[in-house]
């Protein structure tokens, strides 16, 4: 009987032993497959992070910008060459498309442009009205849009605006110092309008005109006017008759440097250069040539480059998601320069 009892208290303490050592053991395993699943837990929420950091970055630096321009004039060249460059440092995507002052052409361009999903659609429009169902496209396809520089008559847009009227005022300032030193004398003036029926033509026109009128009265006389549409070709086709049909014109004056270019052209080969004076607007880099060598008279320096940022960084703005609709801004900020002969390169600071 003792042995038997000593045979099961011993039985009792191995069992006790075993199950003791088993709870030991489990602990410690338990213990490191949380830290683990933890550990997994905390790679995967990190990775998500850099996943989503990663995303917001790339949207941030990767928009895409779409742009319309009317055509691609000297000026307009000029400028999609810094809009562009500006747009790429910032790390944007840029597609453009040239109307060639088609309206019917600017419309498929922009369907085009919706297929391709930009975050924001520039547009330069070939008409103010013209062009309003290429607006609603936009909206309708979800796109945001900005209207650049022609006050289009839309009003779910972004009006970006410069002052074609206070550019041309700096025409006729030109003009009536002319005057002041040539006592006696009167303007016989030949206008190349840009495009009639453009906004921007009847403002650039208005401007001239209308200052010319109110100031110098009886000293003024508009011999002709023509619809060049801010062509060089257009331009040279009406300065050469012209030249035939007035004999005493003495001014021509243009709505772009690309037209003044032609009509000094015409002139000096009629034999009158020095005899009708030349004016352009925009101060091209051919334009500020033409001024240096004294072909033109004087043109209004337009600054492209800033511009041309100011439009990126509006369209970055609202590519972002901030909503611009219905406001209207000066992208020149109102920087807008009378070059000569004598006074462009102070004026440009160069040399």
């Amino acid at each position: 009987m003792k042995a038997k009892r000593i045979l099961a208290l011993l039985i009792v303490w191995v069992l006790a032993f075993g199950l003791a050592a088993c709870n030991s053991t489990s602990t410690p395993e338990t213990k490191t497959t949380q830290e683990n699943t933890a550990t997994e837990k905390s790679t995967i929420a990190d990775t998500a992070k850099e996943d989503q950091k990663e995303s917001s970055d790339s949207k941030e630096t990767n928009y895409s910008i779409a742009v319309s321009v009317n055509a691609l004039d000297d000026f307009m060249s000029e400028w999609y060459k810094y809009f562009e460059t500006y747009a790429k440092s910032l790390g944007c995507i840029v597609n453009m498309t040239n109307a060639e002052g088609d309206m019917d052409k600017q419309i498929s361009d922009i369907e085009s442009l919706i297929q391709m999903k930009p975050d924001v659609i520039l547009i330069n429009a070939v008409d103010t009205e013209g062009i309003i169902p290429a607006f609603e496209a936009c909206d309708a396809a979800g796109i945001p849009t900005i209207d650049h520089t022609l006050s289009v008559n839309y009003d779910n847009t972004l009006h970006l605006v410069f002052d074609q009227i206070a550019q041309a005022q700096l025409q006729a300032d030109w003009c009536e110092e002319w005057l002041s030193e040539n006592e006696g004398e009167t303007i016989r003036a030949g206008y190349l309008w840009g495009a009639q029926g453009n906004i921007n033509a009847k403002y650039r026109f208005d401007g001239w005109n209308d200052q010319l009128t109110a100031d110098v009265g009886d000293s003024y006389e508009l011999l002709a006017e023509g619809a060049a549409n801010w062509s060089a070709t257009e331009a040279m086709n009406y300065c050469e008759d012209w030249m035939q049909a007035y004999q005493d014109m003495n001014f021509i004056v243009a709505a772009n440097d690309e037209m003044a270019i032609a009509a000094s052209n015409v002139v000096d080969a009629a034999g009158k250069a020095g005899e009708v004076m030349i004016l352009g607007i925009d101060g091209s880099e051919e334009g500020q040539q033409y001024v240096r060598d004294g072909f033109i008279d004087a043109t209004v320096y337009v600054p492209r480059q800033l511009m041309a940022e100011n439009g990126v960084d509006y369209c970055i703005r609202i590519a972002g998601g901030e909503d611009l609709t219905g406001q209207e801004f000066d992208i020149c900020d109102g920087q807008y320069l009378l070059l000569t002969q004598d006074t462009i390169d102070e004026q440009l600071g160069t040399n």
